[in-house]
């Protein structure tokens, strides 16, 4: 008797999901359920990537102004002033 309870099981297992033609698939509700699983983790995995290339972002601009900073330094302690401003014309 327990032999043919497992026979039981393995075939409901084993043919489940298969049409009337004999080839098997999901069904309608299944991918529906899967494409909202995706939709889900993508609704909540988009926000926090902005914020990641937000923070890069002024990391990267925190950075180059500290670069700007040293090479005005530079210049002042070889040449005693700063560059001239481009944009005075002078």
């Amino acid at each position: 008797m327990e032999n043919s309870l497992k026979d039981k099981v393995r075939c409901t297992i084993f043919t489940r999901g298969k049409s009337a033609n004999g080839t098997s698939g999901f069904t309608l509700i299944e991918l529906l359920v899967g494409v909202a699983i995706v939709g889900i983790l993508s609704a909540i995995a988009v926000p926090s990537f902005q914020d990641y290339k937000a923070s890069a972002r002024d990391a990267r601009r925190i950075t180059t102004s500290r670069n700007v900073f040293t090479a005005l330094e530079g210049f002042y302690i070889d040449n005693q002033e700063y560059p001239p401003n481009p944009t005075s014309g002078r």
